[in-house]
């Protein structure tokens, strides 16, 4: 690529997500230009209105002076449906008529939704100027099929939506993935790894120190699951439900020394299935006690949650294409022992790690047996595995030196 560094440059970044955490994805790469907005001709964020985890409208007022230009887009409860769709048309159409798209020298998006990158790649081609796109999620390979419905789509449907994305995709001067594993299903030049960010502010433990925190009950004594985010259909709920009748089952048997253990599952989040996964799991498995927290961005409440929570729950449908979720680095940020489904990207750092148990779908007997089997000492040495994952892989000053570094070369 040829060298142009992005000063005194117009910058517009078209993302319809947006969100005031600053580890979310679109938000972390709208915190790197607005760090750095004095050497830039002009800055906009073209957003919508639309608060995708909140499902409510944007709260503007936390958003003042930060130069974004809210799109209104029709409102959507469910992440599977067609208003989602019907929304991301509209966002998209409405860019066309946008001023901070048509004056920018260089434009930046974040996807999804695909449709959202083409009137940004189409004006960047008919003005000959550089486009970047940061891939968030990966559609339609995320999309929660089962295995027959799956290959029927993608060999229907599917396979015109992933090559019309992939020829807007190859001619972007950059592409950027926070998951290797997108990379592989994209096969584009230009490529960039830039992993997640890991923002939760973990106190350090002493050396030597045990990682069981004064809040987390010995894992002999007890086990405690957190559910973290959005309980959809992408999540496998019933695998949790499945992982937790084993337990229940395998923990109540008169000859196993774990028989007097306290079970609980806490769910910090929302979503259509939340209401099944919980009268599921209770007739399923009574044993267990759920603690319900609803949906809360309070970051405090997270970190008391994780805090006592052995595991982390990271199970998906085993057609999904994920590569690294959010919730994943957070159960790893405050030492919970991942449980994890996921193939790519996350399956391999948590065997480096040995942050956690990756397992398949059908076998959730098995990864019940070997939660059952960890002693103190094996589940204080999984937790720090996790903390060092979070640490190395998802660091904040690894993140903006790669993308700085990157940028300068569009």
């Amino acid at each position: 690529m040829d060298e142009l560094s992005l000063k005194n440059k117009r910058i517009a970044f078209v993302s319809y997500h947006i969100h005031k955490n600053p580890g979310y994805r679109p938000s972390l790469i709208h915190g790197f230009f607005l760090k750095r907005q004095a050497e830039y001709k002009s800055y906009a964020l073209l957003a919508s209105d639309w608060d995708h985890m909140a499902k409510a409208r944007q709260n503007k007022l936390e958003f003042v002076g930060q130069e974004i230009y809210w799109i209104h887009v029709p409102a959507y409860t469910k992440n599977i449906s067609i208003m989602r769709v019907l929304s991301y048309f509209v966002f998209s159409l409405k860019l066309l008529f946008s001023k901070q798209l048509w004056q920018a020298d260089v434009f930046f998006v974040s996807v999804p939704p695909s449709i959202a990158a083409l009137v940004p790649a189409m004006i960047a081609f008919i003005k000959r100027k550089p486009w970047v796109v940061d891939i968030v999620d990966l559609w339609p390979e995320a999309l929660p099929l089962s295995v027959g419905k799956k290959k029927f789509f993608m060999s229907t449907v599917g396979w015109v939506w992933v090559g019309l994305r992939n020829f807007f995709y190859s001619r972007a001067r950059l592409f950027i993935s926070h998951s290797q594993y997108f990379l592989k299903h994209t096969r584009t030049k230009n490529a960039l790894w830039l992993p997640l960010v890991q923002t939760a502010e973990i106190e350090s433990a002493p050396k030597g120190a045990n990682s069981q925190t004064p809040l987390r009950a010995p894992i002999e004594n007890e086990i405690r699951i957190c559910v973290l985010g959005s309980i959809n259909n992408v999540l496998n709920i019933d695998s949790l439900v499945e992982i937790a009748t084993s337990i229940e089952r395998a923990s109540r048997s008169t000859n196993d020394p774990g028989d007097s253990r306290k079970l609980v599952l806490e769910i910090l989040g929302g979503g259509e299935r939340k209401k099944t996964l919980i009268t599921e799991l209770k007739m399923a498995a009574p044993s267990w006690q759920v603690v319900d927290h609803g949906i809360s961005f309070d970051p405090e409440l997270k970190k008391q949650i994780l805090g006592r929570c052995h595991f982390g729950y990271n199970g998906y449908q085993s057609t999904t294409a994920i590569g690294i979720t959010y919730k994943s680095i957070d159960f790893a940020s405050f030492g919970n022992v991942l449980l994890n489904s996921l193939q790519g990207d996350l399956n391999k750092l948590i065997e480096t790690y040995g942050a956690g148990f990756n397992f398949d779908i059908g076998d959730e007997a098995g990864l019940a047996k070997k939660i059952l089997e960890l002693n103190n000492a094996d589940y204080a040495k999984m937790s720090e595995g996790a903390k060092r994952l979070a640490q190395e892989t998802f660091s904040p000053e690894n993140f903006e030196s790669k993308l700085t570094e990157a940028l300068e070369g569009v």
